[in-house]
């Protein structure tokens, strides 16, 4: 795997402020390398979100350099990583953290995560066969520009990407862009062939590099998913990622979910899940409930879905219209969003994922919303019950299912409880049930206990004028058979119509 150092003149935008760590440290008579991920994301146009440092400065004086009294009022020292020799420097003027790491390399991986030992290395060439991926195993160090001239050497931004690297505002300009710099780039894996190539390759054996840290299954497959210009997994490397798939069983829940959320997050998510479904129903068991042909039809579903993990879980798990067995009956259904919680709880996706995702399986499948296209009191009723942007979602995911469905293909028929046939992508409904959907908003109709004209003050005082008190959950009995009327337009929501209404519930109490 190792060939000839190969080494490249480039141009590359960076931080001010990594700039000024790179300066400190050289200047201290070190060596000091930007490395991995901001490196790779640069070369292909991206803007990095993280910047990492390499170098054969130990924590300790690493600590030492940053605690001098010049520094110290631009930098503070952040103790993250100790035991794997990183060192966090942030500038305390973005506020941003570099993470710099002596340095390695790395003893035996007990875990499947994490090295047992650690032990730091003179070069930099030592600390790259380390790293997972040749992409990720590049390295830059800065140089000046009067001294390519001096030599000779020529000066150009590297042709991976043909714009410079995208800034994110002007106030990004100012803080933290200083000017382009010259780079001399280090690759000793072929890093720089595999972007041009878009290959994503292990250093070193794939084996060795799965089994010493089994998260970087996940992440092979991530980069896959988000990368632009669809990075593919080199054949040894997608082999022995399929064959250590049950390692994934060492890895925390937690890890795996945040490398899912980004796959599935991914422009390329569609055409990487079915070449790695096994992995996908090994995580997700879930899934195993779906038909093939559902589990295509729904990776299709997600290329026209935003980057929302919300919608993207429940087109993932949508199990219409090619599963019937699931939408037979009420338990059917409610066993399978039940799984999906499961599923969703074992990887410690947040609360507010599970139960916003569940909420939208469910309504898909409620037959009852067919209805509501044709009834603008039940969309009320409903939007009454759920939070708007629960049904601005649903709508949103109608869409997506109607623009992949295709009739033709449909093999199965569906029996459901209040309909002959699915018209859930019927186009004449989705229009009816959108435009109802924006006259009730745009018209500021009643639909919530807080729009209505009366609140529990004032009904307290309407009673207190009958002679009665009322207790609390009285208050909010009244006012939610007083909303139901106003959202079933039998009264206007006006304080006389509603003062009426309300003294005939109250008169009720007492009989």
């Amino acid at each position: 795997m190792q060939g000839k150092l190969k080494t490249y003149i480039i141009s590359m935008y960076i931080p001010n402020y990594v700039q000024h760590i790179l300066h400190i440290i050289e200047k201290s008579g070190f060596e000091a390398y930007i490395v991995g991920g901001c490196v790779r994301d640069s070369l292909l146009g991206l803007q990095p979100k993280d910047w990492d440092i390499t170098s054969n400065a130990t924590p300790i004086q690493i600590q030492q350099i940053f605690s001098t009294h010049l520094n110290i009022k631009h930098f503070t020292i952040i103790p993250i990583g100790l035991q794997y020799g990183t060192l966090g420097i942030m500038d305390n003027k973005t506020k941003y953290i570099v993470e710099i790491t002596t340095y390695r390399t790395d003893g035996y991986y007990k875990d499947g995560r994490h090295p047992e030992t650690i032990q730091f290395a003179t070069t930099l060439q030592a600390d790259l066969s380390r790293r997972d991926f040749t992409i990720n195993a590049l390295a830059c160090k800065k140089i000046k520009k009067h001294i390519l001239q001096r030599d000779g050497m020529p000066i150009s931004t590297f042709p991976i990407h043909s714009k410079p690297t995208t800034l994110e505002s002007k106030n990004t300009l100012k803080n933290n862009i200083k000017r382009l710099c010259y780079m001399q780039l280090f690759d000793y894996y072929n890093g720089i062939k595999h972007l041009h190539t878009r290959k994503i390759v292990c250093v070193g054996q794939p084996y060795k590099r799965f089994l010493e840290d089994s998260l970087r299954i996940m992440r092979a497959i991530r980069f896959s998913a988000v990368l632009p210009f669809a990075f593919t997994l080199q054949n040894e490397t997608k082999e022995a990622l399929h064959a250590l798939i049950p390692r994934l069983t060492y890895i925390a829940n937690e890890r795996i979910q945040a490398e899912l959320t980004k796959l599935l997050c991914g422009q390329y998510a569609h055409v990487v899940l079915p070449l790695y479904q096994n992995v996908l129903l090994f995580i997700l068991p879930t899934l195993k409930y779906l038909t093939p042909m559902q589990l295509a039809y729904n990776y299709q579903t997600i290329s026209f879905a935003p980057k929302d993990i919300i919608l993207r879980l429940v087109l993932l798990h949508c199990p219409i219209p090619y599963t019937p067995s699931i939408c037979k009956h009420d338990k059917d259904i409610q066993d399978y969003i039940q799984y999906y919680k499961n599923s969703c709880q074992h990887l410690r996706f947040d609360k507010k994922t599970i139960h916003a995702s569940a909420v939208l399986l469910q309504l898909l499948y409620d037959t009852a919303l067919h209805m509501l296209c044709r009834d603008k009191i039940a969309l009320k009723l409903l939007l009454s019950k759920y939070n708007i942007n629960i049904i601005w979602q649903l709508l949103y995911l109608h869409v997506v299912l109607k623009q992949v469905y295709n009739p033709a293909h449909t093999e199965v028929k569906y029996n459901f409880k209040d309909s002959a046939s699915c018209i859930l992508y019927s186009t004449a409904a989705l229009h009816a049930l959108t435009q109802n959907f924006i006259t009730i908003i745009s018209n500021k109709e009643c639909y919530k206990l807080s729009q209505l004209a009366i609140n529990g003050t004032i009904l307290q005082s309407i009673a207190l004028s009958m002679g009665i008190s009322l207790q609390g959950k009285h208050i909010g009995i009244i006012l939610t058979q007083l909303l139901r009327a106003v959202i079933e337009e039998k009264i206007p929501n006006n304080v006389p119509a509603l003062t009426k209404k309300a003294e005939i519930y109250i008169s009720m109490l007492n009989e």
